[in-house]
């Protein structure tokens, strides 16, 4: 499989937080369009997983079930989710989120405010620069 490092902006202090990041996960094949679930390469599960209040979610959002293997949410997932929250893969690494496949294996890096937004307008940009021509486009 692929070696992935996917981008997060932690969201919860704690040191059950530290336990997600800078560590190697391998995607599980039971992840589906709800949620890319992984397991740590080596060692034990994540500890502290567990209930919390329901809180919105969105694509990215990093779950911690009781079990303790994280969860990472995909556009299939529920609005609101009950387990504790650790980070969310910022916008700019959704595509490659989005192509983790069984097999594969990810980490997940902190990052702050300004390196996401910059990784944002960087993504943008890239986008925009890959259109040439005016539109609309004309056959011929």
């Amino acid at each position: 499989g692929q070696s992935r490092v996917l981008r997060v902006l932690p969201v919860e202090d704690g040191s059950w937080v530290g336990g997600l990041l800078g560590r190697a996960f391998v995607v599980e094949p039971a992840s589906d369009r709800v949620g890319i679930r992984v397991r740590p390469v080596e060692g034990d599960a994540v500890p502290g997983g567990g209930g919390a209040v329901s809180a919105g979610t969105t694509v990215g959002t990093v779950q911690l079930p009781p079990e303790g293997n994280p969860v990472l949410l995909l556009p299939d997932h529920a609005t609101l989710g009950g387990y504790r929250v650790g980070a969310v893969v910022i916008s700019a690494d959704w595509g490659e989120l989005g192509r983790c496949r069984p097999g594969d294996t990810l980490e997940l890096a902190p990052v702050g405010l300004e390196e996401a937004d910059e990784a944002r307008r960087a993504l943008r940009r890239a986008v925009a620069d890959a259109v040439v021509g005016s539109y609309p486009l004309r056959a011929g």
